[in-house]
């Protein structure tokens, strides 16, 4: 069995982040194997507070505070790269601060790394939708699995999800971290995944059930537009045959959202 730094990179997530360590200090897993490091991210309300009252149960459970990003640097990738600098073990693991992962999280992802793989991608399921908006997001969702998926098949890796997925150090270390990527606004999972693609690294995509996790859908409109602005920051900095690719995926979203408008007479008739 691998050692594990699991990171999480938190921004005032109090409310969702004791669900996360709940989970993360019982798996099923030797607990001298994984550290736990949260980097509370110019957290402003009480994360912090919630984190250390778990170190009692959990001893490998470390915070960093992290203030004051360097201008134009992405908050995140700054975060998440000081929680990097304190990481002990050669395996990250990664997952946002508002997901639930299984109890058998880190052991189905070490059936991967045991393999000698350099990054597994893994997915981040919705919970089971309430609304007609929420289903629509569980197809996108599944669109973004079928590209994320084809892309590891065809050596050509695209999309990852920086909320649950891993890499080993050596690996980050090739591709010089976030340097090359420092100034888009997210991108510290597609981003540096199509560097250790473009490197010919290792990469696998996990398919079992219990290396998944789930997440809340966003709950407005506008939570969705900024979700989406993130991602497209991301995607700009794409090379040119990917941001082909990537146009297509989003045109055809909007299509999808855009469809009903025609049904509309219809359904008024049925009114």
């Amino acid at each position: 069995m691998r050692s594990y730094s699991i990171i999480i990179a938190a921004h005032n997530e109090a409310d969702n982040i004791a669900n996360c360590l709940n989970s993360l200090v019982n798996q099923n897993y030797p607990k001298d194997q994984y550290e736990i490091i949260v980097a509370a991210d110019r957290c402003e309300d009480n994360t912090v507070e919630v984190v250390n009252k778990f170190r009692p149960e959990f001893n490998h459970l470390h915070v960093i505070e992290v203030w004051n990003p360097p201008t134009g640097v992405s908050p995140k990738k700054f975060a998440i790269n000081q929680a990097l600098q304190h990481a002990q073990y050669e395996y990250f693991l990664f997952l946002d601060a508002d997901v639930v992962p299984t109890k058998n999280h880190i052991r189905t992802m070490n059936q991967y790394f045991e393999k000698q793989i350099a990054a597994v991608i893994s997915l981040m399921k919705f919970y089971p939708p309430k609304s007609f908006w929420q289903n629509f997001l569980v197809y996108e969702k599944l669109v973004s699995w079928c590209i994320a998926g084809a892309g590891v098949g065809f050596n050509r890796p695209i999309i990852s999800y920086g909320g649950n997925w891993g890499y080993t150090k050596s690996a980050f270390n090739k591709v010089s971290g976030f340097e090359n990527i420092r100034f888009s606004l997210s991108g510290d999972d597609d981003l540096l995944l199509q560097q250790m693609g473009k490197m010919k690294l290792p990469i696998s995509f996990c398919l079992a059930r219990e290396g998944w996790i789930r997440m809340e859908p966003p709950k407005s409109l506008s939570q969705f537009i900024r979700q989406r602005r993130r991602h497209f920051s991301a995607g700009k900095t794409y090379r040119f045959y990917l941001q082909g690719g990537y146009f297509l995926y989003h045109a055809t979203n909007l299509a999808l959202w855009l469809a009903w408008i025609f049904y509309l007479p219809a359904i008024l008739l049925l009114i």
